[in-house]
């Protein structure tokens, strides 16, 4: 994916990159994640198989004493325009870009 997107979040590993981690503090990460884990923006995958019964005592009982919280501003990421194409090939279990 990393390959794909140069700016998206779907590029990007799922907590970010190592070198991006190291670089930010214990307090840092706290912030960043009282503003961006919240229930006013949390979503629940759900199966088919599920009853809406079942599922509605769950919630409940899982997820309503989580504080809904502010939202956070709306952000727009826009990739940038990309000129040449990039192959990813896999190899072994591991990739390399071939451009």
């Amino acid at each position: 994916m990393a390959t794909a997107f140069v700016a998206h979040n779907y590029g990007r590993s799922g907590i970010g990159w190592p070198s991006e981690v190291s670089q930010i503090n214990a307090t840092e990460a706290m912030e960043f994640h009282k503003k961006y884990y919240t229930g006013a923006i949390s979503w629940l995958p759900l199966w088919a198989t599920l009853k809406p019964w079942k599922l509605c005592r769950c919630w409940k009982k899982y997820f309503s004493k989580i504080p809904a919280g502010p939202k956070p501003e709306e952000m727009t990421t826009i990739e940038p325009k990309q000129f040449a194409e990039k192959t990813l090939a896999i190899r072994g279990g591991h990739a390399a870009v071939l451009h």
